[in-house]
């Protein structure tokens, strides 16, 4: 059932600078569908909390409604999250610069669980559900990759941000290795092609970047690039391939 309403708000996702989004209507009209099935259609993952099941986060409005308030203690308990070990930022790069760090937008970011494993307890996805990969979880499947490569980046010491240029473009990491920027681009399937990854290539012209995915070792160029097509589970081997090849 598709809903001019979709159309809407996919206007809305699509805007650079979109600022936060009220849907309003009489009760039982289907908003929570309509907010579901936007969610589900247009991003990999994302965040439903319903204020009335969860008397917990509804307590966060009980003292008034100051937005300031509000949302300093949500970022103290998401920064409470990343400080326990649990959560990892990556934080956005619109223009990749050295340092990566210095050129990243600190309010800006997207969060992932530091282990697929509480990943996949906190999504209720079940073990079957990963080992038959039926086609209801082919959309989720991606956002399983994406964390598993973030977390490996991470256990190989590296500092992963994303990249994206307005709504048009986006690259799932990038990171910084002797002076030079790595761009990597993630596939749960073996399709490795990629407009964004060629985009990047083409506007900054990385000298090295990684394709990981389910498609065997190969080697080829995109524009000026060398790209090395890693398996997902090689990924710890790397570093063979742009520190010292």
């Amino acid at each position: 059932m598709h809903r001019e309403i979709l159309n809407d708000l996919e206007k809305w996702k699509d805007k650079s600078r979109r600022k936060p989004l009220i849907l309003t209507g009489v009760r039982q009209c289907g908003k929570t569908y309509i907010v579901n099935e936007f969610a589900r259609k247009n991003f990999e993952s994302y965040v439903y909390v319903n204020f009335e099941s969860d008397e917990t986060l509804a307590a966060i409005f009980d003292y008034d409604f100051d937005v300031d308030r509000i949302i300093k203690e949500l970022e103290d308990a998401l920064q409470w999250l990343v400080d326990a070990g649990l959560l990892i930022k990556a934080e956005l790069v619109e223009k990749p610069e050295l340092p990566l760090e210095g050129a990243a937008d600190k309010t800006y970011f997207k969060v992932y669980m530091s282990d697929i494993g509480l990943l996949r307890a906190k999504s209720k996805v079940s073990v079957n559900t990963i080992l038959e990969e039926t086609d209801l979880y082919v959309r989720y499947k991606g956002a399983f990759a994406e964390n598993y490569v973030l977390n490996e980046l991470k256990s190989l010491g590296k500092e992963p941000f994303f990249w994206r240029s307005g709504n048009t473009a986006e690259v799932d990491f990038i990171y910084e290795e002797e002076s030079e920027i790595v761009p990597v681009e993630v596939k749960a399937a073996d399709n490795t092609r990629a407009k964004s990854y060629r985009q990047f290539c083409r506007k900054y012209q990385p000298k090295k970047g990684l394709k990981l995915s389910r498609k065997n070792i190969a080697e080829d160029l995109c524009e000026s690039t060398t790209t090395y097509n890693i398996p997902l589970y090689l990924e710890w081997n790397i570093d063979s391939y742009i520190k010292y090849n």
